[in-house]
C-alpha cells in the first residue's frame, strides 16, 4: 500500500520529536497521510511564511514536548536554530512513481495515487511519458479507456459510470481527454460533457425530455441503447435525473418510464424526500472523510429545507426517519471532530476550499487563472438550509450557480470563523484578536495587497443589514471585494420559537427588507463574480440550563461553546474538551454535545458554535452570468 511506502519515508517509526520534512509530492496534504501522522502521535504544523514559522514555532515547539511533524517546500531556508533541532527528510514522487510523469502525478488525489501504486507494483512497465501516463491514469482510477472509445454512445456510456461515482477529472486529464475525444467524436461537444458532473447531468437531463417529448435531432442520443438504458434506473432513484410529466404525446418514452421513471405527482416532494434520505445512509454507511462529512451538510440541509417546505404546504411529515438520521448524524460526527477534523487543516484545495480560511487563497488563484473581478459576499451565520430558502428568491436563469460546502473552525463562533475567512490564517495566527470582529477589513485588504494588488481595488463593507445599504460607488472598479451581510445572525439570536420562526423571519426579510436578486444582477452586469458562503451555520437547540463557570469569550450568550482563561479537569455536563492545532493554545475549549444549549432548561432556540453538522458545513455558492460560466473555470 501506499501509506506503508509513505510511512517508512517519513520514518514515523522512530518516534523522534521534530520531524522537518522536504515535501516535493503535496501528499503531506492529503487527508490519509494526514491522519497517519496524527495516528504515530505527530501534530502537522504548517505555515506560509517565515514569519509564521517563527511564530509557531517559538510558541508551540521550541518548549514542548509534544511531537511536531512540520512540512515546508524542497528547497526553503529553514533558520540554523530550527534545523537544528529537528530530524530532516525529504519525499519526492519520483521516489514512488520513478516510471511516471511526476507533473501529471502532482495533481492527484490520494486514492488515484494509491490505485496506481498498487497497479505499478502489480504491472512492470517501462518508463511513460506525460500523455502515456495520463491515458493509464485514467483507465486505472477512472476506468476511461480511451483506446475503446468511438462513438458517442460509448463516451456517454463512460460518463454516466464516471460521474456516477466521482466528482472531477483533474484539470490535465480532463483536457487531454477533450482534445482525444474532439479528435474522434468530430459532432460531439466534448468541452461541454467533460466539463464537470453538473454540466453533464444536465446535458443527459435535457436529453432525456427531448427523447420522452419524441423531439428528434442529429445527435440525440438513444436511450433504448443497452450500454446507456442499464444505468437509467440508479440515476433516477438516486435523483441525478428528474423525472418528467407524460402526456399523450408523450408515448415514446412509456417503456422507459415502466422500466423505473416515474411521473410528478402530489407527492414529489416526499419522492424527492426519500432521494436524499438513501443518499445520506449511503455516506452514512461508509468511512467519513472531509468530501463525505462536505456532502452529508449539503444533503442534510436539503433535506431539512424540503422538510420545512413540505410543513408549510401542508403535507403531513413523518419525523421517525428523520429523527433517526439525525441521531446516527450526531454520533458519525462526534466521532469524526474528535479524530480527523484537526488534520483539515492541512489537506490540499486544488479546486475549491475545503476549510473557510482557505478561500482568499481560492479567490486569488481563480481571479488570477481567469482575470475576473471577484465579491466575496459572507452571509454571517446562514446554514446549508438557510441557503436553499434563499435560493428561491434570487434564481435567476441568467445566473449559474456552482452549490458546494465548505467547512467552518469549530467553534463555531463569529469572532472565530469569520476572522479566520477575511484573514486567509488559522485563529492561530489572530491570538490578540480571537474574540473581536474589528480588524476584519484590515486583514482582509492586507492578505491582498501583500500579493501585489493595489490598495484602491480592494474594498470591504462590514455588517450590512440589507444590499441596499451598499454604497456602489464605493465598490466600483473595484477588482477585490468583500461583504459581510449581519441580518441572518441577528435574526438567529432573536428567534424564541425555533426554526420555523426563523425560517418565516428570513422570509420576511427577502421580501420585505432586501433586493438580494437585484444586487448580484447588477454586481455580475458590473462583470463580478460571487462567492456566496457564511462563516457558520445554525442548529435548532434545546435548553440544559446553563453553565456556572465563567469563560473568556461568549458569542451568543454561551450557549453552544465556551472558552476558558485557566485550564481545569471539572466536567460540564453534555460539553466535551475541544482540542485543535488550529486554535491558540493558551485557551481551553469546550463545545455541547448534540443539539444541547447553555441557556434555560427546555427553551428551543436557534444558535451556534458547536460541531454539529448543520453549524460546520456552510454554502460555498459560486454565482456568475451564463457568458462566464462557459469560459471560466478553476
Amino acid at each position: 500500500m501506499l501509506k506503508k511506502q509513505i510511512e517508512e519515508i517519513l520514518r514515523l517509526n522512530e518516534k523522534n520529536p521534530f520531524m522537518i520534512v522536504r515535501d516535493d509530492t503535496q501528499l503531506l496534504s492529503c487527508e490519509e497521510i494526514l491522519h497517519l501522522i496524527r495516528e504515530h502521535g505527530y501534530e502537522m504544523i504548517q505555515y506560509e511564511t517565515q514569519e509564521e514559522l517563527r511564530y509557531v514555532y517559538e510558541k508551540k515547539i521550541k518548549n514542548s514536548r509534544n511531537r511536531y511533524l512540520m512540512k515546508c517546500k524542497p528547497n526553503e531556508y529553514i533558520p540554523f536554530d530550527i534545523k537544528a533541532m529537528g530530524t530532516e527528510v525529504a519525499i519526492f514522487m519520483i521516489d514512488i512513481f520513478p516510471k511516471y510523469n511526476e507533473d501529471v502525478l502532482k495533481e492527484l488525489r490520494y486514492e488515484c495515487l494509491d490505485k496506481l501504486y498498487n497497479y505499478s507494483k502489480r504491472k512492470f512497465s517501462e518508463s511513460k511519458n506525460k500523455y502515456e501516463t495520463i491515458e493509464i491514469i485514467l483507465k486505472v482510477c477512472y476506468g476511461i479507456d480511451i483506446d475503446t472509445i468511438y462513438r458517442e454512445v460509448e463516451l456517454l456510456e463512460r460518463l454516466i459510470v464516471y460521474y456516477y461515482t466521482n466528482n472531477k477529472l483533474e484539470d490535465t486529464l480532463s483536457a487531454y481527454l477533450k482534445k482525444e475525444m474532439s479528435k474522434r467524436l468530430i459532432n460531439v461537444d466534448c468541452d461541454s460533457l467533460l466539463e464537470s458532473r453538473d454540466t453533464f447531468f444536465n446535458f443527459l437531463q435535457e436529453e432525456w425530455e427531448r427523447f420522452v417529448k419524441g423531439e428528434v435531432g442529429d445527435n440525440r442520443l438513444n436511450f433504448y441503447a443497452p450500454e446507456i438504458r442499464k444505468y437509467f434506473l440508479s440515476l433516477f432513484k438516486e435523483g441525478y435525473l428528474k423525472s418528467v410529466p407524460i402526456g399523450e404525446a408523450y408515448t415514446q418514452a412509456n417503456l422507459m418510464v415502466q422500466e423505473g421513471t416515474t411521473c410528478y405527482d402530489e407527492g414529489f416532494n416526499m419522492k424527492q424526500i426519500e432521494l436524499i434520505e438513501r443518499k445520506i445512509e449511503n455516506i452514512l454507511g461508509n468511512e467519513f472523510n472531509h468530501q463525505s462529512v462536505i456532502e452529508l451538510g449539503c444533503y442534510y440541509g436539503e433535506l431539512q429545507h424540503k422538510l420545512s417546505k413540505q410543513v408549510e404546504e401542508g403535507y403531513s411529515v413523518t419525523q421517525c426517519n428523520e429523527s433517526y438520521l439525525r441521531k446516527r448524524i450526531n454520533d458519525k460526527m462526534k466521532q469524526w471532530v474528535t479524530t480527523k477534523y484537526d488534520s483539515i487543516h492541512s489537506v490540499s484545495h486544488s479546486s475549491e476550499p475545503i476549510v473557510v480560511h482557505k478561500i482568499l487563497d481560492y479567490l486569488e488563484i481563480y481571479r488570477i487563472r481567469n482575470n475576473t473581478k471577484i465579491m466575496l459576499l459572507v452571509m454571517d451565520g446562514m446554514s446549508i438550509e438557510n441557503y436553499y430558502l434563499i435560493k428561491e428568491y434570487i434564481e435567476d436563469k441568467t445566473f449559474s450557480y456552482k452549490e458546494n460546502g465548505c467547512i467552518a473552525m469549530i467553534p463555531t463562533l463569529t469572532t472565530i470563523s469569520r476572522q479566520a475567512i477575511f484573514s486567509g490564517v488559522m485563529p492561530l495566527y489572530f491570538e490578540e484578536s480571537l474574540f473581536k470582529t474589528d480588524k476584519e477589513e484590515m486583514a482582509f485588504k492586507r492578505f491582498f495587497e501583500q500579493r501585489d494588488y493595489p490598495a484602491n481595488k480592494i474594498a470591504f463593507i462590514g455588517n450590512i443589514k440589507c444590499f441596499e445599504e451598499i454604497d456602489r460607488e464605493a465598490i466600483r472598479n473595484k477588482e477585490i471585494v468583500g461583504i459581510v451581510v449581519k441580518t441572518i445572525d441577528e435574526m438567529m439570536h432573536k428567534v424564541t420559537f425555533g426554526k420555523k420562526q426563523m425560517n418565516q423571519d428570513i422570509r420576511l426579510w427577502l421580501e420585505q427588507q432586501t433586493d438580494m436578486k437585484k444586487f448580484i444582477k447588477e454586481m455580475i452586469e458590473e462583470g463580478y463574480e460571487i462567492i456566496l458562503t457564511a462563516d457558520h451555520g445554525n442548529i435548532e437547540a434545546r435548553g440544559i440550563g446553563a453553565t456556572r463557570r465563567k469563560s473568556v469569550a461568549i458569542a451568543s450568550s454561551g450557549q453552544r461553546a465556551k472558552v476558558f482563561e485557566q485550564f481545569h479537569d471539572a466536567e460540564i455536563e453534555y460539553m466535551i474538551d475541544f482540542k485543535s492545532h488550529a486554535l491558540p493554545d493558551k485557551y481551553q475549549y469546550k463545545i455541547l454535545e448534540s443539539n444541547y444549549a447553555s441557556t434555560k432548561r427546555d427553551d428551543i432556540i436557534m444558535t451556534h458554535g458547536g460541531a454539529s453538522l448543520e453549524e460546520i458545513i456552510v454554502p460555498f455558492i459560486h454565482i456568475r452570468g451564463e457568458k462566464d460560466a462557459e469560459k471560466n473555470r478553476i
